[in-house]
């Protein structure tokens, strides 16, 4: 069949469609998680952090408290089932090389425009520990963007939804009469 619609799918989300395409699309994606630091210490070379002491700082380093967990989608992933053979053993190498703190498969966070913060330590239900860069002058408050996905995200959290450059606060269950009242 040849017509003339387009489902655009994943696009609006930022995210690229399977497949080869002789341009580059120049795509962003409109969300955003954000939250703030709440806490900030710096620790000696040595420090455990996490639960069962999970990761131990290799040098002195400011640890930055983020009120941001698994509760609110953090560190989750879709556990698709195994496709074959090959799929299996591309899970089992990720999962190893996250294991052995390989740089590529840690959780970093955004922070003044600095996205060389790994999370560190488990992720707690509630909060989570991302090591600061010596370089990176934070304060408590300061805002930090968190790669959470939007389809993982808690449904509970504030939502806010830019129009014309302003914020407007949403609940999650006024979503849809905000969508169809902001359509008119």
């Amino acid at each position: 069949m040849h017509l003339d619609a387009v489902r655009i799918g994943t696009l609006l989300s930022g995210q690229f469609p399977a497949g080869e395409f002789s341009q580059r699309l120049d795509l962003l994606d409109p969300f955003k998680f954000k939250s703030r630091i709440i806490s900030l210490k710096t620790l000696e070379a040595g420090s455990s952090l996490g639960y069962y002491r999970t990761y131990r700082l290799k040098e002195k380093a400011q640890i930055a408290v983020i009120p941001v967990g698994f509760n609110d989608g953090l560190a989750l992933e879709v556990n698709n089932k195994a496709t074959g053979l090959l799929d299996l053993l591309k899970i089992l190498a990720k999962k190893i090389l996250a294991y052995w703190n390989s740089p590529r498969f840690n959780i970093y966070v955004n922070i003044k425009g600095s996205s060389c913060c790994p999370i560190r330590g488990k992720v707690f239900m509630q909060m989570s520990m991302a090591e600061i860069p010596p370089d990176l002058d934070v304060e408590i408050g300061d805002e930090v963007e968190l790669p959470v996905r939007k389809t993982l995200a808690s449904k509970n959290l504030l939502r806010l939804y830019m129009k014309e450059g302003e914020a407007v606060k949403v609940e999650s269950e006024d979503l849809t009469a905000y969508m169809v009242e902001k359509e008119d």
